[in-house]
């Protein structure tokens, strides 16, 4: 069986989506969009989606949700509130989405493909990594903006030895070969 690519409107497909969700079925999705950078890339990376039923949502879940009049996003949960409101971030946002009902949440995220690979959100490495940022970005916001715009500075400094060590190590390594 051979399967093909399309581009569809997600105010279309959702429809489908979610149709597809209430019968228990995943539903894989190609993400688009930069707010979940550098997690997840738009047009590279993949979703797998399951129903919100049954899952109690707990910060650093990533829900696609609607927005009332603004369409669908996917985002982490980064505040549970009493009575079912939720705060989002995007991982590329900066601004926190508040009072987010539980009710417009659509599909819960436990899976993704991220650059062909298969990680599993709600463990391991990159949910401590990510829900880490998450918070960081939600508390000390001045910092994090600071650090986004330096980043590539920062990888620089922290690079530039590992560079020269390894050049060192080569150049050793072809002198022994010798």
């Amino acid at each position: 069986m051979s399967t093909q690519d399309f581009s569809v409107s997600i105010k279309e497909i959702m429809p489908l989506i979610i149709e597809q969700l209430r019968e228990g079925e995943t539903v894989r999705l190609t993400v688009k969009g930069v707010s979940m950078q550098p997690f997840l890339k738009n047009g590279r990376d993949a979703v797998f989606m399951v129903s919100p039923d049954n899952r109690v949502p707990q910060c650093g879940d990533l829900f696609m949700f609607e927005r009332p009049g603004f369409g669908y996003a996917m985002h982490r949960i980064c505040a549970v509130h009493e009575g079912g409101m939720l705060d989002f971030i995007g991982d590329n946002q900066l601004i926190v989405e508040p009072e987010i009902s539980s009710s417009l949440l659509v599909a819960y995220v436990p899976k993704v493909e991220r650059k062909g690979k298969v990680i599993d959100c709600q463990k391991g490495f990159w949910r401590s990594y990510m829900t880490f940022r998450m918070r960081c970005r939600v508390k000390c916001p001045a910092f994090f903006r600071a650090c986004y715009r330096c980043r590539r500075a920062i990888v620089k400094i922290l690079v530039f030895p590992l560079r020269v060590v390894s050049r060192l190590l080569k150049k050793a390594k072809g002198t022994k070969d010798e």
